[in-house]
């Protein structure tokens, strides 16, 4: 098979996996909640059903020997949806190869569920917290594996012609691909599916509060604030203040000292405790102000977490030891 024809195969069948990648994506987006057993057995039947098609769709890699990328999406439906995906999702693959028939029926069920059992060894892997870089790339040897496995049991005319070509590489390199590609999607996937889900309860956190609770960037910019410090500052709500600062809020005079304030905070980012006042509508008011750095996983300083309340006028500024 020449080179562009290959190429050509792989992309038209890695077509086939991302869109049945992406759709689930979306599908477990808008369905919340703990995956039942229903779902389970469809998400497997949906990735056999896509282990079907690249059946349909497999490319000649040299005269008499095709291949198609079966194993990915059999493999990695474990990720998503546990061993009931992967058994129904192979239970779904081998009934549509045993309809096509033909030759090498026995191997390609083989395959089938040899790659049903590295779905459900992803699976508990995952489960266990393994999903760093280097257990996507072990994950896509391991479901090559089964290429190389299939290849020691062919007869040794099919194998002979393979090797003549060395066929076999493309054969090993194709499914490592496109299994590392696949794994790697459902990795970044649920890493955003978890971030959205600690950004959603550290949202419902501070709305929660019932004290003003708000997060600066460096620049003085509010990143988020619940609805008492929207109260405070004279808002409609906490999500209205997003992308606005201390000078829409207060007067010139009195935003200008509270900047000046956040970076003499910025140049020494230790939790301390202000003595601040503003005025509104001919009302002067006092806050206890506490502000602490908010930093990134990396320790790199991001901005300022401000906890302002309301107090008796105590004119001192009080440091928290670390």
């Amino acid at each position: 098979m020449e080179a562009n024809s290959l190429l050509i195969t792989f992309l038209a069948q890695m077509g086939v996996i991302s869109f049945a990648l992406t759709f689930c994506s979306f599908v477990r987006d808008r369905v919340r909640g703990k995956q039942s057993a229903w779902r389970l057995i469809v998400s497997g039947l949906f990735f056999g059903g896509a282990a079907a098609l690249l059946m349909n769709m497999s490319g000649e890699l040299i005269d008499g020997f095709r291949f198609d990328l079966r194993i990915v999406p059999l493999a990695i439906v474990g990720l998503i949806a546990g061993p009931i995906g992967a058994i129904m999702a192979a239970c779904t693959a081998s009934a549509a190869r045993l309809w096509l028939g033909g030759a090498g029926t026995a191997l390609g069920l083989l395959g089938i569920w040899l790659a049903c059992l590295v779905s459900i060894s992803g699976h508990l892997f995952l489960k266990r917290g393994y999903i760093r870089p280097s257990d996507v790339l072990l994950f896509s040897t391991l479901n090559a594996g089964i290429a190389f496995l299939i290849l020691l049991v062919l007869p040794q005319t099919v194998r002979t012609n393979l090797s003549q070509f060395n066929a076999q590489y493309s054969l090993l390199a194709l499914n490592f691909v496109g299994t590392l590609i696949s794994a790697s999607f459902v990795r970044l996937d649920q890493m955003r599916r978890e971030s959205a889900h600690l950004n959603e309860l550290h949202s419902q956190i501070v709305s929660a509060l019932p004290d003003a609770l708000s997060v600066k960037d460096l620049d003085g910019r509010f990143l988020i604030a619940n609805d008492p410090t929207a109260v405070l500052m004279g808002a409609t709500d906490g999500v209205a203040m997003v992308g606005k600062t201390d000078f829409d809020y207060y007067n010139p005079e009195e935003a200008a000292l509270f900047w000046k304030q956040e970076q003499e905070f910025l140049a020494d980012p230790k939790p301390v405790v202000l003595e601040q006042q503003f005025s509104r509508n001919g009302q002067t008011y006092w806050l206890s102000t506490i502000k602490a750095p908010y930093r990134d996983e990396s320790g790199e300083l991001k901005g300022i977490c401000w906890f302002p309340r309301r107090t008796e006028p105590v004119r001192r500024i009080i440091s928290i030891e670390n």
